[in-house]
């Protein structure tokens, strides 16, 4: 196992973090699927140990685990989207540009919680966009996710998430632009959504009206709604959240097996 940190921006704030595998040529494990996580935290603040604990699963299970420290609104002091979603387009470009170093296969899994999931739901929309391949001069190839992971994740800003205007001003001055379903098309990735029918910050309403879009459209998709847990549960482990959750937890492999199907 290798840890690594590379910088987005001058300023060291922007930045990924994770692990990557090593060779064993023996067993002829060269090359591995990979997953970047874009962690929530509402454009406040980044849960980086929880994203940590995130990867270090995923590590476990057999991938290259990486998150992303993206722009919040301190960062700016302005509305944050869509920078986060440029953000995460300059780490897929590092990653592939850096494949061979990193021992990454060609499987690149983006994994958003929250308000990540916001940003991944729009980025799966818009990475063929021209704006955003000019942004870190790359091409829809190379922008190109293998799939997606929603976890409890804001999708539409009119669907109790932000819940006030002046947080609303701190993340969008396009309200309709937060709407993710509108970049969904031909090109969007299959796509697993987990969240809780209660959950008490984002309305389970997200998850349904997006995954009713991603049926409209004829994307794959797996949409898990479990029937109780606070928002934020991540693995629902220890590790990650006050009180563990077993049946919660089950997310986690029910993903893995989405993944090798998918």
């Amino acid at each position: 196992m290798n840890e690594v940190r590379f910088n987005l921006e001058d300023n060291g704030k922007i930045f990924v973090k994770g692990y990557y595998l090593d060779k064993y040529p023996s067993l002829k494990k060269e090359n591995y699927p990979t997953v970047l996580i874009i962690p929530g935290g509402g454009f406040k603040a980044i849960p980086e140990r929880e994203a940590e604990q995130v990867c270090l699963a995923f590590l476990n299970a057999g991938y290259n685990a990486f998150y992303v420290r993206y722009h919040i609104y301190e960062d700016l002091n302005k509305a944050v989207m869509p920078q986060p979603v440029i953000d995460t387009a300059k780490a897929v470009k590092y990653l592939r540009d850096h494949a061979e170093e990193f021992n990454m296969s060609d499987d690149l899994t983006l994994i958003g919680f929250s308000i990540g999931g916001e940003i991944v739901a729009q980025y799966n929309g818009r990475y063929v966009e021209d704006w955003l391949q000019n942004k870190v001069s790359a091409t829809k190839e190379e922008l190109a996710p293998s799939r997606v992971i929603l976890g409890y994740p804001v999708t539409n800003f009119s669907e109790g998430f932000p819940k006030t205007d002046e947080l609303m001003a701190t993340i969008t001055d396009d309200v309709e632009a937060g709407y993710s379903a509108n970049y969904i098309g031909e090109h969007t990735k299959p796509t697993f959504i987990w969240t809780t029918w209660d959950d008490n910050i984002v309305p389970s309403m997200n998850t349904i009206s997006y995954a009713k879009a991603l049926n409209e459209k004829g994307i794959p998709s797996e949409i898990h709604m479990f029937d109780h847990g606070l928002h934020g549960m991540s693995l629902a482990t220890t590790q990650t959240c006050m009180k563990q959750d077993n049946h919660l937890a089950t997310w986690f492999k029910l993903c893995l097996e989405w993944m090798e199907r998918n």
